[in-house]
């Protein structure tokens, strides 16, 4: 693809790649944002183009998944404590709260929603599950190592493979 076919198809679908990210949830700044980086994206990568015909759909591909990216990103960072209150967690913040929780056994679900959900200090839950301290906080730990690895081996795979491997 020439510069000046891409710079035409630039100047005619900047504006649709930032509505086709608004009609998949982004705000506006994100949308513009992610779309500018797209298109920048698809000019270093112009010459992977096969048909020219497709640039506005090939660069909505790569703008929806860079807003999926930031997505996923926002979401490893919030804290389950932030996710409790329902008034402010969005409806996927909530679904992906119960996917991780829904990896942990079942005592150790219990543990993290007592302690992140329902705020119980290290005590109470201790007294509840007839538990010693030290045992859950070395469960809570270990949980949330767990989910944290699960998570990079989801997202990164190749990377998992190659650590394994050396």
């Amino acid at each position: 693809m020439t510069q000046e076919s891409f710079a035409e198809a630039y100047v005619k679908g900047y504006r649709l790649t930032v509505r086709f990210l608004l009609s998949k949830g982004a705000t506006l700044d994100q949308a513009e944002e992610t779309a500018q980086t797209a298109w920048v994206r698809g000019w270093e990568a112009r010459s992977q183009l096969q048909l020219e015909n497709r640039v506005l759909p090939w660069v909505n591909s790569i703008a929806y998944h860079r807003l999926c990216n930031v997505h996923r990103g926002a979401v490893k960072n919030v804290e389950l404590t932030e996710i409790a209150d329902s008034r402010q967690a969005s409806a996927a913040h909530r679904v992906d709260a119960d996917m991780l929780l829904n990896r942990c056994s079942p005592l150790d679900r219990s543990l993290m929603e007592q302690r992140y959900l329902q705020g119980m200090d290290m005590k109470e839950i201790a007294a509840r599950q007839g538990l010693s301290e030290i045992a859950v906080r070395v469960r809570i730990h270990r949980c949330q190592h767990n989910l944290r690895s699960s998570t990079r081996r989801d997202h990164h795979p190749q990377e998992e493979l190659e650590a394994q491997a050396a």
